[in-house]
């Protein structure tokens, strides 16, 4: 018996004969819409490179003025074994240089090292330190020294009845003076504000440390 009902079987191939044109245009429009959604989402993003400071040219000058920076040269003389000019690092104390200059020698005067001398302080650029000895005259530089006309007063040690025989210096300016002890450079009077700039100048070639 012949079946009237012709039987077709379903397969791929047959699909694709068929549907071919909406498949293509269906595999289309979601290549479209990924790339649609991928230019959206990359025109609101923001990349931020990582950097790091060694790699700026800021940092670069930084760092060379910054080792540029790190040393300082300060004098020190008197009663130590190797005294004259060092340099050292910037941030050392008065210690670290008096160890530096191999320390005092046997006519150093400690009582009046530890009297005058704040071992503990920093140094700045320029600083002169003195270390007294016993042999020094009156055995210490608090004296005010008479030079041919010229009366030089010590800063750091002059009592204020000394200070006060500066012409322009005052019991204000003498207390303020010592107060602010000790001194590194004389130009630390105007810079520590406990004298005028006009003082100073009339005063600057009579004050020694």
């Amino acid at each position: 018996m012949v079946e009237d009902d012709e039987q077709y079987i379903i397969t791929p191939q047959l699909i694709w004969r068929v549907y071919h044109i909406p498949i293509i245009l269906g595999l289309l429009s979601l290549l479209f819409i990924a790339l649609s959604i991928t230019i959206f989402i990359k025109s609101y993003q923001k990349i931020t490179p990582v950097t790091f400071s060694s790699d700026t040219k800021e940092a670069t000058v930084s760092g060379a003025m910054s080792a540029k920076d790190a040393t300082i040269l300060v004098d020190i003389e008197g009663e130590v074994v190797r005294p004259g000019v060092y340099r050292m690092q910037e941030g050392s104390r008065i210690d670290d240089l008096i160890g530096f200059a191999g320390g005092f020698t046997a006519d150093a005067d400690v009582d009046e090292v530890a009297r005058l001398v704040n071992r503990a302080a920093r140094m700045t650029d320029g600083a002169k330190i003195y270390i007294p000895g016993i042999h020094d005259a009156e055995g210490s530089l608090s004296r005010t020294e008479p030079v041919g006309e010229t009366r030089f007063i010590n800063v750091n040690t002059a009592t204020a009845q000394e200070l006060e025989s500066l012409s322009g210096v005052g019991p204000v300016t003498s207390r303020a003076i010592i107060s602010a002890r000790p001194y590194q450079r004389i130009e630390e009077l105007v810079e520590k504000k406990v004298m005028s700039r006009s003082v100073f100048e009339k005063l600057k070639d009579q004050l020694v440390l």
